[in-house]
């Protein structure tokens, strides 16, 4: 008698966790269809409006990875630079009512970028859809999709290695190379990606500095290698002293020094690089905090994360050069796209980098990065082109 009750009370147990699991916890399947240079949009959708004008007849993986795969493209490299929990107000000015001594204004080569090169730099606020944390964020960040706290792989693998379509898969069947440096969830879902890495374990909340001291050893020598197309640094510093003292302490403000020193090195690099023009920095926040420090839920300091935009070449239009009716265009566009979804970055990295959108992805472009001063490769229209 007593064995079936201990039975029955095993099953009731099962199902309750079956139900929550799969009624509480949204869940989704991962599918490992992949994009292709080979089959362009326009093949699998009647003239798609969000891609006119891309080349069709790009179908060599070795052209693609010259020219570009469905549209030509703006830049051979990126340096994809994370600090983990940068809060928008982390690196935007805000409103004096709402500065703090601690976190306010430590960023300011962001601001001064902007105020003395706004052609070569754009500041968006970069909001994440939840769970904002770090594994499902950079899923998010890689793949354009929205990740849950349970993804189930169509593979039933064991393992956090990403099987969905992503950007460094496209990158690697394009024979291009790329580095990582920093919090080691990135090895955990890539690691078969990587040209080379420098992980760092990233579970030590009270170590505010170890993960950030390695990425910047190892950041400026490999950013002179000729072998990489992606460079991946991503700090935790920041995230840390959010856990460990919150946001408003005395170690945000000297870890925000730290970033900035950081920032302003890298930034005067890539302007000295002699093919600096064709470097894409972004500099972006996988998730915000909350006024104690933490994240994971859906509110506005969780979800709001800041994404840094800066190339040697002219990055986005300012309506100088243009008729009127381009020039109010223009400024309406960039105006209007001040506030982007995280997943919005997946097709813009992907087209202005020359690969396929991940076939997963559910973002759009950012349309001020698109509407640019016309370079060689793209017909004028009235000073400054559309490149959509």
């Amino acid at each position: 008698m007593g064995h079936r009750v201990l039975a029955v009370l095993l099953a009731l147990h099962a199902a309750a966790l079956y139900l929550f699991t799969t009624g509480f916890f949204l869940t989704r399947f991962e599918v490992s269809d992949l994009s292709s240079c080979q089959v362009t949009p326009s093949e699998a959708i009647s003239n798609p409006t969000h891609l006119r004008g891309v080349h069709e007849d790009v179908r060599d993986p070795d052209d693609a990875a010259t020219e570009g795969c469905w549209m030509p493209r703006r830049f051979r490299r990126v340096v994809f630079v994370v600090i983990d929990a940068l809060r928008f107000d982390f690196a935007a000015a805000g409103p004096s009512t709402q500065r703090s001594a601690f976190y306010s204004d430590r960023l300011p080569v962001l601001n001064e970028t902007l105020a003395s090169e706004p052609e070569h730099a754009l500041l968006l606020k970069f909001v994440a859809d939840p769970p904002t944390m770090t594994m499902q964020r950079l899923k998010g960040l890689t793949t354009g999709s929205l990740p849950t706290f349970l993804d189930i792989k169509d593979n039933m693998a064991a393992s956090s290695q990403i099987v969905e379509d992503n950007l460094l898969r496209q990158l690697r069947a394009q024979q291009r190379g790329v580095v990582f440096m920093g919090d080691d969830t990135w090895d955990a879902l890539y690691a078969r990606e990587f040209t080379r890495k420098f992980a760092f374990d990233s579970f030590n909340v009270k170590d505010l500095h170890s993960v950030d001291r390695g990425v910047t050893t190892h950041l400026f020598p490999e950013l002179h290698k000729p072998d990489w197309d992606l460079l991946i640094a991503h700090f935790l510093g920041v995230d840390h002293v959010g856990h460990t003292h919150g946001p408003s302490s005395v170690f945000m403000a000297e870890k925000l020094d730290e970033m900035n020193g950081v920032l302003k090195k890298l930034l005067q690099e890539l302007k000295d690089m002699p093919d600096g023009e064709d470097v894409l920095l972004a500099v972006l926040g996988d998730h915000g905090m909350s006024a104690d420090g933490n994240h994971g839920g859906a509110s506005d300091d969780e979800t709001g994360a800041a994404l840094f935009l800066y190339s040697k070449a002219s990055l986005v239009a300012t309506g100088g050069g243009a008729d009127d009716e381009l020039r109010e265009y223009a400024e309406r566009i960039i105006d209007s796209s001040r506030e982007v979804p995280q997943v919005d970055l997946v097709p813009t990295l992907a087209l202005l980098s020359g690969l396929p959108i991940p076939f997963g992805n559910l973002g759009s472009v950012i349309p001020s990065l698109f509407f640019v001063p016309a370079p060689t490769t793209q017909t004028a229209v009235g000073g400054a082109t559309l490149s959509l």
